[in-house]
């Protein structure tokens, strides 16, 4: 009679187990369809809305090739006294913007050629960039066009336009 009890309270804890896990995953089952369906109403409200399509083409990145293979998002720009793409914050001389201008945020780069005999200017905010300067005949530290000039002094170079100093930066 004591071994058919005990067989008896054993089989009522095996019902007992398997009852909470037969609750436990209707309870779990029933919380994933509520998510389910939380977002299928999501969808339905994301449907209901006005689609508007983008007609116009990202370019990928690197894509953006000048006439000359210069790519304009890698900051490269084609430089006319050296004949290759560059970039002037790396190929250039640094002129920072001088006393006389109001805005001194902003920097000034020249390029020069392999003979010194040219100059380039890439000058910040101006339509005609870059300006391309002849070395002059008669000074061999001046390079000149009708507004800009720039020079090499002992102090370093000085860009000017119309005679009033614009930007000064090292020398070459």
């Amino acid at each position: 009679m004591h071994l058919l009890l005990k067989k008896y309270t054993l089989k009522k804890d095996k019902m007992k187990i398997v009852t909470l896990l037969l609750a436990l995953s209707f309870f779990f089952t029933s919380c994933n369809n509520k998510t389910a369906g939380a977002k299928k109403n999501v969808k339905d409200d994301t449907a209901k809305a006005p689609v508007t399509e983008d007609t116009t083409m990202t370019p990928m990145p690197g894509s953006d090739r000048d006439e000359h293979g210069c790519i304009g998002s890698a900051g490269y720009t084609w430089s006319v006294v050296k004949n290759e793409c560059i970039r002037i914050f790396e190929a250039g001389t640094r002129l920072s913007a001088a006393e006389a201008l109001a805005d001194k945020t902003t920097d000034a780069f020249v390029v020069f050629s392999s003979d010194n005999k040219k100059a380039e200017l890439y000058i910040p905010n101006q339509a005609t960039s870059p300006v391309i300067f002849e070395q002059s005949k008669n000074d061999t530290k001046k390079w000149a066009d009708e507004h800009w000039s720039l020079e090499k002094t002992a102090k370093g170079l000085v860009l000017k336009k119309d005679g009033i100093a614009q930007y000064t930066g090292q020398g070459i």
